[in-house]
């Protein structure tokens, strides 16, 4: 990456993951789909984004991780809403991205676990963020691949990235 593409936080304290990927700024009608994904169990929505996000990193030429790691809910979380709205995106992006042997990008969920709840992070601003994330999630269980993407609905500060790479 060049200096344009890191963003000013990033150039003053190097943050523990190598780059992210965005496919929309979070504004309508993008806000709408996860909204209505993760709120009124829409589901239709996540086909939408695992087809463009599959496009779009095709499009951006980027390399493919070993595995695609969906942001896990807590369990709470999990019972409450009854799925988790990263691993359907994933669910529909990982078939369309393959190596350049044909296989398809594989899905590891077991490879990252939330240990604790925590509250919306989008009631928070940028240090409650992070404080709020602290201890949140450990490697789970399995060999950890050397390149791996870990997956996120919405991505505002970093902070959810920030805590995932540290805990794998």
């Amino acid at each position: 990456l060049t200096a344009k593409e890191i963003c000013a936080s990033c150039q003053r304290v190097q943050p523990p993951f190598d780059a992210t990927f965005s496919l929309f700024r979070y504004q309508e009608p993008v806000d709408l789909l996860i909204t209505n994904l993760k709120f009124r169990h829409e589901l239709a929505p996540a086909r939408v984004l695992g087809m463009l996000f599959a496009r779009a990193w095709r499009c951006a030429s980027r390399p493919l991780p070993q595995c695609l790691i969906p942001l896990p809910l807590h369990a709470a979380r999990y019972r409450e809403r009854g799925f988790n709205q990263t691993a359907e995106i994933a669910r529909h992006l990982a078939p369309r991205l393959r190596d350049a042997a044909g296989r398809r990008l594989a899905v590891r969920g077991e490879l990252l676990q939330r240990v604790r709840a925590t509250a919306a992070q989008s009631e928070l601003d940028a240090t409650a963020r992070a404080a709020n994330l602290q201890g949140a999630f450990r490697a789970g269980g399995g060999a950890m691949p050397a390149h791996v993407a870990v997956l996120d609905d919405v991505m505002t500060t970093g902070a959810t990235a920030h805590e995932c790479t540290r805990a794998l």
